[in-house]
């Protein structure tokens, strides 16, 4: 049984899941052995956040990924098929958890705290809402159990930000408003922990120090709802509002992301305005030049047309990209601007960037045409088969920047019930 729960040396992988739950079910009191140094089973599947459901990994950033690094469709469908069978032994984990907490409810209340309390604590705190699930089903009064530091459950899951573990006081019934309530040893209520920066290792989850502010503020904005509105301005024993709170502690991290919001914002707007003066220049400079009175020699050719209408768009689209982009670099760089104003242009500058670069390939593609193909047909295709080339690789190298930022955006909605099972 050391081999499969020790953390130290094999650890419990999700690939034991299935040989755990069998060795539980035929000795039912292996459930509750402590082992020194690793603690309960339970203890152990509480800090392996990787072999629960919750600690899945993303559909598309997986997809992104094999594209970005050329895989096959073969070696993709494989790596599907190994996804498959580990949802499955994640299954079986969870199914392990739900046999452990049945044989730990028949002992003494006492006994139960001390098996329940630091896994409860450990699953909030790295995020894996199933074991908190499964143990207050089993024992409701271990959804009061605090830690040293006088932190319950939901408390433990704002400072190391576990929006997973979080939600589940939507699922509460009345409780949720003693739950919001509860403060710590320094008088600090829900609002002033959101207020404190995260541990390192949950800031790198987000790209660019902008949208590690954006997703900050969309925390305190939610705790700030739920929270009794004395709370909002309540002071601790300090002396500081939860807003005061939130301005200290982020006040390096608003300067970095300002930085880093008008840096980018910058150097795109420069790339934009290149894209502007080459599409200007194609509609001073026609393909097939112009007779004696200015008018285009290819005017009644179709493909001159949609050369016109694909040019005509490029400097359009480069244009409201360069002018989001400078609304980005003047702007105030509030607190409520990183909520939602910045990552929202920013998203709309790059996108629009990008389809201007499109419609300008498109643009150079009929260009070609224009100007070789009465020569040689066949130049015509081969222009085609570099042009749709180009654009596959912006699309794959642009698309997982694009949907880091969409990502980052759509968290508005990363908050609230996520199934209808009630906890307590």
């Amino acid at each position: 049984m050391r081999l499969i729960f020790d953390t130290r040396g094999f650890g419990f992988g999700v690939k034991m899941a299935d040989i755990a739950l069998a060795l539980v079910k035929r000795y039912p009191e292996i459930a509750t052995v402590e082992v020194n140094g690793s603690g309960s089973p339970l203890s152990v599947l509480a800090r392996k956040s990787n072999v629960f459901l919750s600690g899945r990994v993303a559909v598309v950033p997986f997809l992104w990924a094999h594209i970005n690094s050329c895989m096959t469709v073969i070696l993709l469908c494989m790596k599907c098929c190994k996804q498959v069978r580990e949802r499955n032994l994640k299954e079986e984990a969870l199914k392990l958890v739900k046999e452990i907490c049945k044989e730990i409810s028949e002992l003494d209340d006492s006994k139960v705290f001390s098996l329940l309390q630091q896994a409860l604590h450990d699953a909030a705190k790295l995020g894996i809402p199933e074991i908190i699930e499964e143990i207050v089903e089993t024992f409701p009064p271990a959804i009061w159990f605090t830690d040293k530091d006088n932190y319950n459950v939901f408390q433990l899951a704002i400072l190391h930000r576990q929006e997973a573990v979080f939600n589940l006081i939507f699922q509460l019934t009345d409780f949720r408003f003693l739950i919001t309530g509860f403060i710590d040893s320094e008088d600090n209520n829900m609002l002033h922990l959101v207020g404190r920066l995260p541990p390192s290792h949950r800031l790198s989850l987000v790209s660019g120090p902008a949208l590690l502010v954006q997703r900050e503020m969309q925390w305190y904005k939610e705790i700030e709802k739920l929270v009794h509105p004395a709370q909002r301005v309540a002071k601790n024993k300090q002396g500081k509002t939860p807003k005061m709170v939130f301005t200290e502690e982020h006040e390096q991290l608003m300067k970095d992301g300002a930085k880093w919001m008008k840096s980018t914002a910058s150097s795109t707007a420069v790339f934009a305005t290149l894209i502007a003066a080459v599409a200007f220049a194609g509609c001073i400079h026609v393909p097939g030049d112009t007779n004696d009175n200015g008018v285009p020699k290819l005017l009644h050719q179709r493909v001159f047309i949609i050369f016109v209408v694909a040019n005509a768009a490029s400097l359009l689209l480069s244009v409201i990209s360069i002018i989001t982009f400078l609304f980005i670099i003047i702007a105030r760089y509030s607190e409520d601007d990183f909520h939602y104003i910045l990552p929202q242009r920013l998203m709309i500058g790059i996108g629009v960037l990008f389809g201007s670069i499109i419609v300008m390939l498109m643009a150079f593609s009929d260009a070609l045409y224009l100007v070789f193909t009465a020569a040689n047909p066949n130049n015509h295709f081969k222009s085609a088969v570099v042009l749709y080339a180009v654009i596959l690789f912006i699309l794959a190298i642009s698309i997982p920047v694009v949907y880091k930022i969409l990502r980052s955006m759509t968290a508005l909605n990363m908050f609230g019930k996520k199934n209808d099972r009630i906890l307590h």
